[in-house]
């Protein structure tokens, strides 16, 4: 963290304006930050994390990609076609998983069937097994 702080700092003083920020939510939600601090616009076109746009948080954020919330009601919405009542959902511990669960089991009760989302979360690691 102290050397991602170190490099948005000279690059603010440096004189940028803007930044195109990480693809991955996970990275994003760390380097918004730092825009929101220095108050300069990050933008990003693969970070879709529902938690990216409370805008109290993440002022200086924007996106090219919708977030999870339209995925996830397209999810639930597929299930119901289906008539799917109940799934288990596999999903890993991390913002973009994370998003897209609480999505769909939010959307659940919200249906006029009865429907049931089980969940498996599983820890999030980087690089292969």
């Amino acid at each position: 963290v102290h050397t991602a702080f170190s490099t948005m700092t000279r690059l603010i003083e440096g004189g940028v304006k803007g930044l195109v920020g990480p693809y991955y939510s996970t990275t994003s939600i760390v380097s918004s930050r730092f825009g929101t601090y220095y108050e300069v616009p990050e933008i990003s076109f693969g970070a879709t994390s529902p938690e990216l746009s409370d805008k109290s948080l993440y002022k200086y954020f924007l996106r090219t990609i919708p977030s999870d919330v339209l995925q996830g009601r397209g999810m639930y919405r597929f299930m119901q076609y289906c008539t799917i009542r109940s799934a288990s959902f596999i999903y890993s511990m991390e913002p973009y998983g994370e998003g897209l669960f609480e999505v769909v089991s939010a959307n659940a009760p919200a249906g006029s069937e009865s429907f049931t989302v089980i969940a498996f979360p599983l820890p999030y690691t980087i690089g292969t097994p």
